[in-house]
């Protein structure tokens, strides 16, 4: 990602868009890295506390992603959209 990295979308202080390595399959690698990372922590530690947290973090990515998208789009336009266009959300393959 290099000068494209941070942490949330702000209009107006996005980088390039990345659309090679991981982000050809999936528009949030990140995210869905941090997913399975807490699936994996409940499915070794299936106790409340942590089926919770792992809840929590799914619960927080879904809604970052949705307030990510429309920010991305209107400060990336036509490339963003076509890229939203052939490539999943989470995780699969291109559409091209």
């Amino acid at each position: 990602m290099a000068g494209s990295w941070r942490i949330g979308a702000v209009e107006g202080t996005l980088g390039t868009l990345v659309t090679r390595g991981f982000f050809a399959f999936s528009r949030n690698p990140v995210f869905v890295g941090q997913l399975a990372l807490f699936a994996g922590l409940a499915l070794v530690k299936p106790d409340i506390v942590q089926v919770i947290l792992s809840a929590c973090v799914w619960i927080a990515a879904v809604w970052q992603v949705r307030i990510e998208e429309p920010i991305l789009a209107k400060s990336l336009g036509q490339g963003y959209r076509d890229y939203a266009a052939r490539t999943p959300r989470w995780l699969g393959l291109s559409k091209e």
